[in-house]
């Protein structure tokens, strides 16, 4: 049994159903058990009424197991179970679906779907990608063989699945804007403090193009690669991101992305806390001049002799309780550079 969505193209209203999938004589069926309504009515009623719906389906189902009672069955010892044939049912991506619901992506993806030609739901794709990603992270081939796990009826086939992503990454801009709305509303995001660092993926190709090119690998590998800068917020959730060609140096990304970030998310005065990698003149410069603060960690053995002097000294340290229950206490000392 799964939750069945029906948009009507002549209003763009989706309808609810459970429906239930048998065979018969050989041949796939599929039966309405209960009709829920239209989606934008259930929304009056209800905070979440996909959880809602999901929730009416599980006991659906459950009290028709009840009815039908035990089923006994043999597996012979020598058959080895295929990778591919699913044999359990996930149920704690229940809560990740609340949460995906919550922020209304279902409605973000509809809409911006319906100029695109697609024979599968965006918005099913991009459940599927977030919820395998998190539970069981993997290539997009093991997603594909995979969405039978879940209660969710995806449907999806593997070049869906490839379509979906080249349609999500042109939606990326509206995507991180709704959910930081949804951030700041829920959970009370604020501006004021992000955190920034940059890593890099490399590809398994031997030339390069214009943008995954060689660089300094993470991995250590001669592989062309693709920077990623990542921002994220207080609480260590991501904000926004950026790609950029796999030569351009971590430092030389910061002072654009701060910029774009606080053109389309409204951050505000940012204190940005990043690596060493981060660390160059420019960028403390860039960040003084715009009222920014900024807290860059910096090499004891790229110091000036005076600096390794100070830092190595037993005197001047200022011990601080645990922050938290169960953190360590700790030292600390400042100085104001000259």
């Amino acid at each position: 049994m799964y939750l069945k969505r029906s948009t009507k193209k002549a209003t763009g209203r989706t309808h609810l159903s459970a429906v239930h999938n048998y065979h018969e004589n050989g041949v796939s069926r599929t039966r309405t058990i209960k009709t829920f309504g239209y989606l934008d009515e259930l929304q009056k009623l209800y905070e979440d009424p996909i959880a809602y719906c999901l929730g009416e389906i599980y006991a659906l189902e459950a009290e028709r197991a009840s009815k039908e009672g035990h089923v006994t069955f043999s597996k012979s010892k020598a058959k080895k179970i295929s990778k591919r044939e699913v044999t359990r049912k996930n149920i704690g991506y229940l809560v990740l679906s609340s949460v995906y619901h919550s922020f209304r992506l279902e409605r973000l993806m509809t809409n911006r779907a319906r100029k695109h030609d697609f024979a599968f739901s965006a918005d099913k794709a991009l459940q599927l990608l977030v919820f395998s990603r998190i539970l069981d992270p993997a290539s997009k081939r093991h997603d594909f063989f995979g969405q039978g796990g879940f209660f969710e009826h995806f449907d999806l086939s593997k070049d869906d699945i490839y379509r979906a992503l080249s349609f999500v990454a042109t939606e990326k801009d509206a995507v991180l804007k709704l959910l930081d709305s949804h951030m700041r509303k829920d959970f009370k995001r604020k501006g004021g403090l992000s955190y920034y660092d940059v890593t890099n993926y490399y590809f398994e190709i031997d030339d390069e193009d214009t943008f995954r090119r060689r660089g300094v690998s993470k991995e250590h590998r001669p592989n062309p690669i693709e920077q990623m800068g990542l921002l994220m917020d207080d609480n260590g959730f991501p904000v926004t991101y950026s790609l950029h060609p796999g030569n351009t140096h971590d430092s030389a990304t910061l002072i654009d992305e701060l910029a774009r970030c606080k053109r389309d998310f409204d951050t505000g005065r940012i204190v940005v806390g990043a690596d060493k990698g981060i660390n160059c003149s420019e960028n403390i410069i860039a960040c003084a001049a715009k009222g920014d603060g900024y807290i860059f960690s910096s090499t004891i053995r790229g110091a000036t002799e005076e600096m390794r002097a100070w830092a190595t000294s037993d005197t001047g340290w200022e011990r601080r309780p645990a922050k938290r229950e169960g953190d360590e206490p700790y030292r600390l000392k400042s100085l104001i550079a000259q």
